[in-house]
């Protein structure tokens, strides 16, 4: 059997349709079945979170292969509630634990979640449970949301360059590493074909859509604030901002041949991304 977390949520609701038209057995687990519906054949699992260790224990069974979606919370919270979910995989006897990380990932990263991440491989490693990390990089599936509605990045941004990575994709990806033999102890970082600047991003984003997009600098005070003043936690706040001290220093520039790899198709361009869902763009139809 195949258990998925994160079902809720764009990748792991990707990972279940992939799953499904293949025709493998899915056991779901999520906090709300209801947003479920149209996942025709899973058995679903409720689970008030990764330390809901009764729930968790129940829907783990010895041989099943796991996705274990990373949590979206502070770096204390993250890291305890994988720590227990790797536990529960253990106990069960799980046979594989696919864990959804990010590029780059380790406990000297600059990006705060990288750092959560590194911790999650290693607590996975020291388990001894079989694994296989699939590491991504920011969404390119976001791309519109990189722009203020006037069509400008505004951010502490510098001459950073970073790769973008497409839920589609990694779903396939993670689907492959599923149900295939061979990729137990493997860590895959999961790319587009290119690496981008902030100015080479707005750039892609005129020419694909006529329109005129463009990057300025902002100071970190002013990204902080604005962000706050949007009602954001602190935490997720100092993580977005260590983002872009990543991105400036490089952490994100990384462009990888896993999709063509994996799935035997070549990976989206930006440019390509942009042309297929230029209607989301932020200038479209102004």
């Amino acid at each position: 059997m195949i258990v998925l977390t994160g079902v809720g949520g764009h990748v792991g609701r990707l990972i279940a349709e992939d799953l499904r038209g293949r025709g493998e057995a899915v056991r779901v687990i999520t906090r709300d079945p209801s947003r479920l519906s149209g996942l025709d054949g899973a058995e679903l699992i409720r689970a008030d979170g990764f330390e809901d260790t009764q729930a968790i224990a129940g829907a783990l069974h010895e041989g099943d292969r796991v996705f274990m979606v990373a949590m979206h919370s502070s770096q204390d919270d993250r890291v305890r509630q994988h720590r227990a979910f790797v536990d529960a995989a253990v106990a069960a006897g799980a046979a594989q634990l696919v864990y959804l990380s990010c590029v780059n990932a380790g406990p000297d990263a600059i990006f705060h979640h990288n750092r959560s991440h590194g911790t999650t491989e290693q607590i996975v490693r020291v388990s001894g449970l079989p694994f296989t990390f699939v590491r991504m990089s920011m969404w390119m599936d976001d791309i519109p949301a990189w722009f203020d509605p006037d069509g400008i990045i505004r951010a502490p941004h510098g001459n950073g360059r970073i790769s973008f990575t497409y839920r589609p994709e990694i779903a396939r990806v993670i689907a492959a590493t599923l149900t295939q033999d061979g990729h137990l102890g493997q860590t895959y970082s999961v790319t587009g074909p290119q690496s981008l600047t902030m100015t080479e991003l707005a750039a892609t984003a005129t020419a694909v859509t006529g329109d005129s997009y463009g990057c300025e600098p902002q100071s970190r005070e002013d990204w902080t604030a604005k962000r706050l003043g949007m009602g954001r936690e602190p935490w997720s706040v100092e993580a977005g901002l260590s983002s872009w001290d990543a991105l400036n220093a490089g952490e994100f520039d990384l462009v990888t041949d896993a999709v063509q790899e994996l799935t035997g198709a070549p990976p989206l361009t930006a440019a390509e991304w942009i042309t297929a869902n230029a209607a989301a763009m932020p200038l479209a139809g102004k």
